[in-house]
């Protein structure tokens, strides 16, 4: 199934967005269905972490209308290592799918970086 689809990117802004709630949860969940992810399909796929990042703080999105957010978001991300991205498929993973602002932002910088197409999988509507 994940064959042609070589790299998932775990996006920094989740970890660095959401400091504070991981402190009082003491954990991530992304991070840890994508470490679970990653021990069931070795070698069947690539995961990254750290390879698109804020570049910039944001407001929190939960209280944002969609206009709001596609603002607050703009330009707010890059990808680290282009080399990484470049040619290949890559699978965005998100806690939250509401408005796609913050996958969209996050697509812009990775069609930037070459990838050659970009998939978001999200936990919840």
């Amino acid at each position: 199934m994940f064959g042609k689809w070589r790299r998932f990117v775990k996006s920094n802004e989740e970890a660095r967005g959401k400091k504070k709630e991981k402190r009082e949860r003491g954990f991530n969940q992304c991070e840890e269905i994508l470490s679970e992810l990653e021990n069931s399909l070795k070698n069947t796929c690539d995961i990254e972490y750290n390879v698109l990042i804020k570049v910039r703080d944001t407001e929190r999105q939960t209280k944002l209308k969609k206009k709001e957010r596609l603002k607050n978001v703009s330009n707010s991300m890059i990808v680290t290592n282009n080399e990484l991205i470049k040619g290949r498929t890559v699978i965005i993973f998100d806690d939250v799918f509401t408005t796609l602002s913050t996958f969209e932002e996050a697509r812009r910088a990775l069609n930037k970086s070459g990838a050659k197409k970009i998939l978001g999988l999200f936990i919840a509507h």
